[in-house]
């Protein structure tokens, strides 16, 4: 089992701090130990006071974590005061941790200092010459360099001389920069790393947290640089997961992955995708983008014939959805599912049984189960099914083997379960409206979304049909 520390002031609310470290380490598989520095008392709206722990607490915390379990990497976030610096310095020198990163924690989310002011010297004096990685974001960089950053240039000329200083490694974060997010990182040679911006006030303790994700990636083995780049994919999904919780800058989610709770599907007009192998990726998504806008209301990702680069493309289509805020479920793969934290799976008579699926995904995810016959249905619901797939309705396009249903076969499966039914297969604009039933949640449309001249007006189009 991997290990790492964090070094950090007390978040009483859970968003930041040592209590951010902790989630984002154990989020990351390695094992999470703690030295606190200073009692903070904040919330998601600012902080009301701090106390910094005396220097013997922190030096006494320091020997009882090195002399037994001793770390694989080291976070350092808020050093109050130049006391607490001193202990710091002297223990990290004396044990020599593989990795030390250091995020300069000097004012929280609201502004408020949480580094003494005749403390930055010493800092940059005793601290910083100990990092194999510095973490700042552009106002701590320009403290620590004397350096106006207003471009990329300038944030790449920063992390040169913080390198010149002797670390290892630097991260800029640009957070505080216009425009889409860029963050610099340097080595010897730049790697820049862009991202989305993605519109959120929930940011709280994104520093510690992106801090410790390197530290416990690093931990496990990897590179500074694809320890960067693995924090930076997970603090995306936890910010683009977080929870809007508290009166101010709520929290990330640091275990998107494992909680959350289950988007609640509209499964009126059901978009079951249909690729054709000429396809590109761009004209694909284009294609699904439409059919969002033209009222689809849940995504179901199905692919047949592509192997490993469906993941790729699993992940494209993931962050399409999210845009739009539309469930996304994957057809048959549990495995692409839970990689690209999907909304859901669909599964059918031939894949793992539903009870299986649901040992898998665990409770946050739907699970849907196609089902031909009220024996099936029944033991889908039984099985932890949200809701089933029954059809096909016509004949099928995308699915030429599809045995079609008989009305009988439908009511009995309408009268037999109590959880939500959409029919599928072979359903267009010519015989949409007549499969409307007060028990129905919808209906699954592929071709005639997808290979329609327009997505957009088709998808308009079948969905008016169907509410009327």
């Amino acid at each position: 089992m991997k290990t790492a520390l964090t070094i950090a002031g007390s978040d009483c609310s859970g968003g930041a701090g040592i209590q951010a470290d902790i989630k984002t380490m154990s989020a990351l598989k390695v094992y999470a130990m703690s030295v606190i520095t200073s009692a903070v008392a904040e919330n998601t709206k600012g902080v009301l006071s701090q106390q910094p722990l005396p220097a013997s607490s922190v030096s006494d915390q320091l020997d009882a974590v090195f002399t037994d379990i001793k770390p694989d990497a080291v976070k350092v976030g808020m050093l109050p005061s130049v006391e607490c610096m001193r202990v710091v310095a002297d223990k990290l020198a004396f044990f020599r941790p593989s990795h030390v990163i250091v995020d300069p924690v000097m004012y929280a989310k609201d502004g408020t200092p949480l580094m003494q002011k005749d403390a930055t010297s010493e800092f940059i004096r005793t601290v910083l010459p100990l990092a194999t990685m510095l973490t700042p974001n552009i106002p701590e960089a320009e403290v620590i360099t004397g350096l106006k950053i207003g471009t990329i240039d300038d944030m790449k000329e920063a992390a040169r001389r913080i390198f010149d200083l002797g670390i290892r490694s630097v991260l800029i974060k640009g957070g505080h920069y216009e425009g889409e997010a860029v963050d610099v990182f340097y080595d010897g040679r730049f790697t820049l790393f862009e991202c989305e911006r993605i519109a959120t006030k929930n940011t709280h303790g994104t520093g510690c947290t992106l801090s410790s994700a390197i530290a416990a990636l690093l931990a496990r083995g990897s590179a500074p640089v694809e320890a960067v780049r693995g924090a930076k994919e997970y603090i995306t999904e936890a910010i683009r997961h977080s929870l809007d919780i508290g009166g101010g800058n709520g929290p990330l989610n640091h275990f998107f992955d494992y909680m959350g709770d289950k988007k609640k599907a509209d499964y009126t007009l059901y978009l079951v995708t249909d690729r054709g192998r000429e396809d590109r990726d761009e004209d694909f998504l284009s294609r699904i983008e439409q059919a969002i806008k033209g009222g689809v209301t849940t995504v179901q990702l199905r692919e047949k014939t592509l192997g490993a680069e469906f993941f790729a493309l699993a992940k494209k289509v993931r962050r399409l959805t999210l845009r739009y805020d539309v469930p996304l479920i994957i057809n048959d793969r549990v495995d692409v599912a839970l990689a690209v934290n999907a909304d859901g799976v669909h599964v059918g008579q031939g894949d793992l049984p539903c009870a299986a699926v649901r040992r898998l995904v665990g409770d946050r995810m739907m699970i849907g189960v196609t089902a031909h016959s009220l024996t099936e249905a029944i033991k889908a619901q039984a099985d932890g099914a949200d809701y089933i797939g029954v059809g096909a309705m016509a004949g099928s396009s995308t699915k030429s083997d599809a045995k079609v249903i008989s009305g009988d076969e439908l009511n009995g499966i309408k009268c037999g379960v109590n959880i939500p039914i959409v029919i599928i297969g072979g359903i267009n604009a010519s015989n949409i409206a007549s499969f409307k039933s007060p028990q129905l949640a919808g209906a699954a449309v592929s071709s005639a979304i997808m290979r329609s001249d327009d997505p957009c007006k088709a998808a308009r189009e079948l969905k008016r049909l169907w509410q009327e």
